[in-house]
């Protein structure tokens, strides 16, 4: 706006920062200014310890900053707008002047600097989700999770303590007795939250490995996809042509898979590999850390025993561990074992196996073709973020979430993914089946499902303990393969999920009740 204003766009240069933007379009926000041209740099919090930049002589501070809480009781993440606290002002004061002298303005009162913003902003404890540092508390063999979390010096309520508990209990990590399951044990050996770690366990036992490791590697940085400075409807029209699935996450997928195959095609001089991602809008340093992730990840995955490598993989491996990412000339990329990556292009296994892992991550759009969605663990409404590639397609019935945010009043549910009915009857939660009536009730009446007849619930009944058989057995004994037997029900699985089958069959199978 300010730049379409010919008198002013000849004297300044405005420059936005913010985590959507890609790495490489922030750097200009560092470029000296020709004389005679004024910067302006609109800067997030992210300038306001992560970045210098040297020739700023003046910051003017708003006093407030956007603020990330998670929402125990509702299982949420809230973006709330909230003044920052007096270290934030010193920071933020301190961006000018670092190699010259400069002033602030701070748009506050001094009696609001002094008296009424607190000296310390909110510790992490007592604002992010208490999950992941609940399981640390049973792997380490501390202690109960709330006795020992209740000595922090910035302790959590004890409400809050128990809603992670539960949290934990619904994804079958911890026991109704609060101790680890072997779920839980192979989760806490894995340096990401449980969702995620479950992703890229059932992603190593149903064969779509690297789906999910990569999506993983995503979720624990940042998309690819970047947003320049008035570009945005180009740059998402580009992403809608990666779409996958119906799919946030397989699109992400998708345009990772694009990128790869033009690192690997390509000479080490990165020509092409720039002109591509300059093209559809990516970050050419993000994807690179997206892989490097994805590395550090099959590490962590191989070290805790639950895949085990050919001594030629594991070779490869190590080369990739210990190479210098910086003296790189040309991207490396670790090759995921075949025998654990046969259904990672399958979008039926790599959607159920999202939804699986994310549940009771869960939306029910409960009248067909309306745009009202309902998240299964609250029966609360949700919207679609703008941005999802599945806004405004009313038929999908069932979506697994990552997360939920809520902005001002609305909650918006993030990297969603399209599930089918008979995909969470199968392995979503526990169900119960009334043979007369014909449906099954998953958790409690969370969810009902309606099936056709008799023969169809049976079905479906011997397939669900035969791959909770399964899965205990990959959870308890780690790297050890399936029995011939497993094996069996795994290749009836696969074929039910094969493209064509799972069309004409599966989704007509099993309805919502």
């Amino acid at each position: 706006m300010l730049l379409g204003d010919p008198s002013f766009a000849k004297d300044w240069l405005i420059y936005p920062l913010h985590s959507s933007i890609a790495t490489e379009d922030q750097e200009a926000a560092f470029l000296v200014p020709p004389p005679g041209i004024r910067k302006v740099v609109l800067a997030t919090n992210i300038a306001e310890t992560g970045i210098t930049i040297p020739d700023v002589t003046c910051v003017i501070d708003t006093g407030k900053h956007r603020e990330m809480r998670f929402d125990e009781r509702r299982q949420l993440s809230r973006l709330i707008d909230t003044f920052i606290s007096r270290a934030n002002a010193k920071q933020r004061r301190g961006r000018a002047g670092r190699v010259q002298e400069g002033l602030c303005f701070h748009m506050f009162t001094k009696h609001r600097h002094d008296a009424l913003i607190s000296d310390q902003q909110t510790p992490e404890m007592l604002r992010l989700s208490l999950q992941d540092l609940a399981i640390r508390v049973k792997i380490c063999k501390i202690g109960g999770i709330e006795e020992t979390l209740s000595e922090a010096l910035d302790s959590p309520s004890a409400k809050n303590i128990r809603r992670a508990v539960d949290a934990l209990i619904d994804v079958r990590a911890l026991t109704n007795a609060e101790e680890l399951t072997p779920l839980g044990h192979q989760l806490a050996r894995l340096p990401l939250d449980v969702f995620l770690g479950k992703l890229i366990l059932l992603g190593t036992v149903f064969k779509c490995l690297d789906m999910a490791i990569t999506v993983a590697a995503i979720l624990s940085s940042k998309s690819p996809f970047s947003a320049p400075f008035g570009q945005r409807a180009q740059a998402d029209m580009v992403r809608m042509g990666f779409r996958r699935g119906d799919s946030d996450l397989l699109t992400i997928y998708n345009a990772y898979l694009a990128w790869r195959r033009v690192c690997q095609t390509t000479s080490a001089s990165g020509g092409k590999e720039f002109q591509f991602c300059r093209k559809n809008f990516l970050s050419q340093q993000t994807l690179a850390n997206i892989e490097d992730l994805k590395g550090q990840l099959m590490v962590s995955l191989v070290d805790s025993g639950f895949l085990s490598l050919t001594d030629d993989e594991r070779r490869a491996l190590n080369r990739l561990r210990y190479s210098n990412n910086s003296r790189r000339r040309h991207q490396q990329f670790f090759e995921i074992p075949q025998r654990v990556n046969l259904n990672s292009e399958n979008d039926a296994i790599t959607t159920a196996v999202i939804a699986w892992s994310f549940y009771p991550k869960l939306l029910v759009r409960d009248t067909p073709g309306s745009r009202g969605l309902r998240n299964v663990g609250n029966n609360q409404s949700i919207s679609l973020h703008p941005s999802s590639v599945n806004k405004g397609h009313n038929e999908i019935r069932w979506l697994s979430y990552y997360h939920i945010m809520q902005s001002k009043a609305v909650y918006h549910a993030h990297e969603t993914s399209a599930a089918d009915a008979f995909a969470i009857a199968l392995l979503c939660g526990d169900v119960k089946a009334d043979m007369f009536a014909g449906v099954l009730v998953l958790d409690g009446n969370r969810a009902r499902f309606a099936l056709p007849d008799w023969k169809t619930m049976l079905v479906l009944k011997v397939l669900r303990t035969r791959l909770r058989e399964v899965l205990t057995r990959a959870f308890k004994q780690p790297g050890k393969l399936p029995t011939a037997q497993q094996e069996r029900w795994l290749e009836v699985w696969q074929k039910i999920f094969s493209q064509d089958a799972h069309k004409e069959n599966g989704s007509t199978a099993v309805t919502k009740a």
